[in-house]
């Protein structure tokens, strides 16, 4: 709109104010001398153009001296604006009959210290601009004084004063105003990206601490896992060689036995062959005890052997090891990345409907078959639903789900919730949120105060995470499938701690197979 206005007060060939001003078929305007000069200098090759836009003309444009005026001109041309002020967009709130002129608020002070200034509302009739003391048209502006003055003023009380042409100085102060808006909207809009650009240099520090940090947790994570793989094979190696070496000294007791018995062997042939019977009865008798002894003590010594010496490879200490090497890399993880230690979330059943049953450990809700008929309480709900004990009023919380693949909803509520008729289940009131399964199908909906946000999967999913950053003001669900995605994030500005909410319900014949779990729950 600046540009427009420009151009309706400058010629862009001489950069002057318009003199005669004259438009042309494509609307820009010039002054009347400088447009004939350049058609004339034009008409000398034959063609003809528009200086400002290029546009050519098979001939010498005609050139129009009624203007063409914008949407906002002829919006201006409706109002009245005071006769005494230079600035355009001064507005007059009276005329006075006397002075044949509009005034504003500034200049009607004066006008009602007599009661022959008539005043009237300004709609009723446009009067040409005259001096309220000689009631001669208002020619000069007066820029000592700000004000606009006749002649006779001029060479009266404003003598010696710097004048300009009143339309001269009106366009100065309009081309003045407008540089000044524009100047102003150019601060404003210098600001905006300095904001910007120190935000931007803000997300980038924070992601490059992130980065950093996260390089460090997982070198250092690498590093600890590099350690217990050392630890662990280590172990195993050294029990493997000392199995071994029981092993091998068994091995090498039994290649003396075998020796011993080979030497025997050879000896017991020996006898064998001799002539004489009773020499052979002899000796047989001389060597059936050690040989029934030699038999009995190998097989004894064997089985002993094999048992205390050979053992089995002690795979509970390789996997306490194991374990307790995780557990201790999680802990530095957790205590190095400000993650505190999860304290869990429990189910309410003092909130429970009669229609939900709670499992012993309060972490899992599903549907009762019979109506439980517990005790009433104004904090009970009549329908199918339960909170958590916990409630957050600040920080950063996290917790995971579980999920049948029947309908159900997870979320979170203000304990201020109505606990009776259909505006007490979550996500049908402006005081819940939550996410919500129909039936055994893969799409969901992010309700809250009854509007839906349907969200289709492309695969079914039974585990769901909800982060909730109090004090930013968010509630994100995510589907735990691989990869993990986002569905919905809430954003609100909580006025009251949020409970975590849980909803389950569905036909009869359906009952044992709906119901949800908290899995896991972690708070940053």
């Amino acid at each position: 709109m600046a540009s427009a206005d420009l151009n309706d007060v400058i010629c862009s060939i001489c950069r002057d104010i318009h003199t005669d001003p004259v438009n042309l078929q494509c609307g820009h305007i010039f002054c009347w001398d400088c447009m004939d000069n350049l058609l004339n200098t034009q008409e000398e090759y034959g063609l003809y153009s528009c200086p400002e836009c290029k546009v050519e003309f098979k001939e010498s444009p005609a050139l129009q001296i009624k203007l063409r005026k914008s949407p906002v001109s002829e919006e201006l041309e409706t109002m009245i604006f005071c006769t005494y002020c230079i600035y355009p967009t001064v507005c007059a709130v009276k005329f006075c009959a006397l002075c044949e002129a509009f005034l504003c608020s500034d200049h009607l002070t004066v006008h009602t210290k007599s009661a022959e200034h008539v005043l009237s509302e300004p709609c009723t009739i446009r009067q040409s601009k005259k001096c309220s003391i000689h009631k001669k048209v208002l020619q000069y502006y007066c820029t000592e004084d700000n004000v606009s003055i006749c002649e006779v003023c001029c060479n009266g009380e404003h003598r010696g004063h710097q004048t300009e042409d009143l339309p001269k100085a009106t366009t100065k102060q309009k081309l003045k105003n407008a540089l000044e808006d524009l100047t102003t909207m150019n601060a404003e809009t210098d600001a905006r990206v300095q904001n910007l650009q120190q935000h931007l240099k803000n997300v980038h520090e924070k992601a490059n601490d992130a980065a950093e940090k996260v390089t460090s947790m997982l070198l250092y994570t690498r590093t600890q896992l590099e350690d217990l793989e050392k630890r662990i094979l280590s172990e195993i190696l050294t029990q493997r060689e000392k199995m071994s070496h029981s092993v091998s000294g068994l091995i090498q007791n039994l290649e003396i036995k075998r020796s011993d018995r080979l030497r025997k062997i050879s000896r017991i042939g020996e006898v064998y062959k001799m002539a004489n019977p009773m020499s052979i009865l002899e000796n047989q008798e001389l060597y059936q005890d050690n040989i029934c002894s030699f038999v009995e003590e190998d097989q004894a010594k064997v089985s002993k052997l094999l048992l205390s010496r050979i053992g089995r490879l002690d795979e509970v200490l390789i996997t306490l090891t194991l374990h307790l090497g995780f557990q201790n890399i999680m802990t530095s993880v957790k205590r190095d990345s400000d993650m505190e230690e999860p304290t869990g979330i429990l189910l309410d059943i003092n909130t429970a409907g009669h229609s939900v049953h709670v499992s012993g450990d309060r972490k899992t809700a599903s549907r009762s078959e019979v109506n439980l008929q517990r005790t009433e309480m104004p904090q009970r709900f009549q329908g199918c639903q339960v909170l958590s004990t916990t409630s957050f009023s600040s920080g950063r919380h996290y917790w995971e789900m579980e999920t049948s693949k029947w309908t159900w909803k997870i979320g979170v509520c203000y304990p201020s919730m109505d606990r009776r008729g259909s505006a007490s289940n979550i996500g049908n009131n402006m005081k819940s949120w939550c996410l919500t399964r129909w039936y055994n199908t893969n799409q969901y909906r992010a309700t809250h105060n009854s509007e839906d946000i349907k969200i289709d999967l492309e695969t079914a999913c039974h585990q769901f995470g909800i982060y909730l950053d109090y004090d930013a003001g968010q509630l994100s669900f995510y589907a735990l499938c691989n990869p993990i995605r986002h569905l919905h994030t809430f954003s609100a500005a909580f006025t009251e701690p949020l409970h975590a909410a849980f909803w389950v319900w569905g036909f009869s014949m359906l009952y044992k197979e709906i119901w949800v779990r908290i899995t896991r729950y972690e708070k940053f």
